[in-house]
């Protein structure tokens, strides 16, 4: 099948061309970006590095439609890549992403549109989509999304919302294929101007290929927000597994989270337990542990993060041979030199682990770059990446990776 942004997206661009500006607010912007890019270890070899120059020419468009029934966020660009020492083909890359609502009618029956269309890892445990390579263990990732649904309140502090979502999910390249029929049920109710309840239940009908499953999903919680700037959300239930080849599932299921003003930075704590889109899997569950600390000056940021996940195949508990479990810390900074010229440094450190791990146990990136905004909206950009695997069975590895980028936005 050919790499092409999906119907639902072209359709949407097409209305959006068609529809008088005077009948509502219409934001439009298309750019342009040139680029150039060169990594010394294109392949990410042990001892055979080779290095790569790659030219980028990406095009693309935002597009923002705002009107009483119906309004949408769209953004598209592809980017074309050509490897002047042919250690890869040309290749041309898609990049989409779309969400809009319909209200066919108002404070009763709407219908959300959805479509993303990207370039993933083929392994959710080890990604690195764009910060080290290009092509290597990718895959084309294309997720649609219908959902009628019905919005009213039964009550005046009461919301209840329930309809049926459709996904379709595709791969263009390695990954499972999965079309997904779900009927929800939400409902929230406010106790007070800070303190919400809330309760939700899902059944969903997932066919992957000959395989198909069935879950239900019951949860229930609250969100507090009990200072400025700062709240406390948690829901907590259960989740049922149904597999057709006869295995039952069943396992708790949370969402928490906490985010308090500390005066000096702004703390935030979260967990969850939810199913994750998984190209080598029908069925992954990740369980994940962050923290995080952002601190907010007059010409700059700083941040720090930590995190735990844990995946597992409910279908057959089998763990990865890559590992199924990643630890990471990591900083972030931001800062203004001058006036349009901006700085950013950043660096990552990944612990994997396992019972079949095979790979390198931990992936080091450090990242830093500048970039600066011209008049007429034209904006240049320079950016080093620096990434070392560590002990892995055959070795250390390093890439080292520099793209200069020039866009302009019409």
């Amino acid at each position: 099948m050919q790499k092409t942004i999906s119907l639902l997206g072209a359709a949407a661009f097409l209305w959006c061309a068609a529809i008088p500006v005077s009948a509502a607010e219409l934001e439009f912007k298309p750019f342009l970006s040139l680029g150039a890019e060169f990594n010394d270890n294109i392949f990410e070899s042990v001892t055979n590095k080779r290095s790569e120059y790659i030219t980028h020419i990406r095009p693309g468009l935002t597009s923002k439609y705002q009107a009483p029934f119906w309004n949408w966020d769209m953004a598209y660009s592809f980017d074309y890549r050509r490897y002047e020492r042919n250690s890869h083909s040309e290749e041309l890359t898609h990049d989409a992403g779309l969400h809009g609502t319909i209200k066919l009618v108002e404070n009763l029956l709407h219908v959300d549109v959805s479509d993303t269309y990207r370039r993933v890892s083929t392994d959710i445990t080890r990604d690195a989509t764009y910060q080290n390579s290009l092509f290597l263990n990718q895959t084309d990732q294309n997720i649609a999304t219908v959902s009628p649904y019905l919005l009213f309140r039964p009550g005046q502090k009461t919301t209840v919302k329930t309809g049926y979502r459709y996904i379709d999910v595709r791969y263009w390249g390695e990954g499972i294929e999965k079309r997904d029929h779900a009927g929800f049920f939400d409902l929230s109710h406010e106790l007070s101007e800070k303190l919400i309840l809330t309760a939700n239940y899902v059944f969903d009908s997932v066919k992957a290929d000959d395989t198909v499953y069935r879950k239900h999903e019951a949860v229930a919680g609250f969100r507090y927000a009990y200072a400025e700037k700062s709240s406390l959300f948690a829901q907590a239930g259960n989740t049922w597994q149904s597999f057709d080849t006869g295995r039952n599932v069943s396992y708790l299921t949370w969402n928490a989270g906490l985010t308090h003003d500390l005066g000096i930075a702004i703390a935030t704590l979260s967990t969850g337990v939810q199913l994750t889109e998984d190209p080598q899997g029908l069925s992954t569950k990740s369980t994940v542990y962050s923290a995080k600390l952002d601190k907010a000056f007059k010409r700059g940021a700083l941040g720090v993060s930590a995190s735990y996940t844990e995946f597992e195949n409910t279908q057959t508990q089998t763990v990865r041979s890559t590992g199924d479990r990643v630890l990471t810390f990591g900083g972030t900074g931001q800062y203004e030199l001058l006036q349009g010229l901006n700085l950013v440094v950043g660096g990552v450190c990944d612990h994997y682990g396992g019972e079949l791990a095979t790979e390198p146990d931990y992936r080091v990136t450090g990242t830093a770059g500048l970039s600066y905004l011209f008049n007429y909206d034209i904006s240049l950009g320079l950016n080093y990446t620096y990434v070392t695997y560590l002990g892995g069975a055959e070795g250390d590895r390093q890439v080292n990776r520099a793209v200069i980028d020039l866009k302009k936005t019409f």
